[in-house]
């Protein structure tokens, strides 16, 4: 069973401290980051996610407020955070049951304790999308190599199909 670490991306930390206007300045220049990890000492603290930070930034005065300021009065402080020995399958489980929200706004992988990594629903979602694809191939296969033969009874052509029994 493949694991987070399969999906993670190592993007770029920041600290704690780190300016939000940094912060901003990351996001213009890379259309396609979505999360922002944040560390103190190579311990994941906080995450910052695209779009929640562009709503704040974005916001009355969001700019003067948060610009010279670290990003930790902007970052999530409390990501999801996951070793990246899990099971794809375990970790699925545990981010549905906390609603759409927690999945919409990535989590951080880690190594005993420290940072490794981030992943986000895209990412999570090609992982499965590519686990079903080869489950789907196991299965063709074992259909392939194991016919059945003669009459199937449980199987019924639709209205419109050809039938020789007429």
């Amino acid at each position: 069973m493949p694991t987070i670490e399969a999906l993670t991306e190592r993007a770029e930390a920041v600290t704690s401290q780190t300016p939000g206007s940094d912060v901003f300045a990351r996001f213009e220049r890379e259309p396609d980051t979505l999360v922002i990890p944040v560390i103190d000492d190579d311990r994941p603290i906080g995450l910052i996610e695209r779009n929640d930070f562009l709503l704040k930034i974005a916001g009355a005065f969001g700019y003067a407020l948060y610009a010279n300021r670290p990003v930790l009065h902007v970052m999530d402080p409390e990501p999801a955070v996951v070793e990246a020995g899990v099971s794809i399958d375990s970790f699925c489980d545990v981010l549905l049951k906390s609603g759409p929200g927690a999945l919409m706004r990535g989590f951080i992988v880690t190594r005993q304790g420290r940072y490794h990594g981030v992943g986000t629903a895209v990412s999570l979602l090609q992982a499965v999308n590519d686990l079903q694809r080869r489950q789907n191939a196991d299965l063709v296969e074992q259909a392939v190599r194991c016919p059945t033969p003669g009459p199937r009874p449980w199987f019924r052509p639709g209205p419109g199909a050809s039938s020789s029994a007429s």
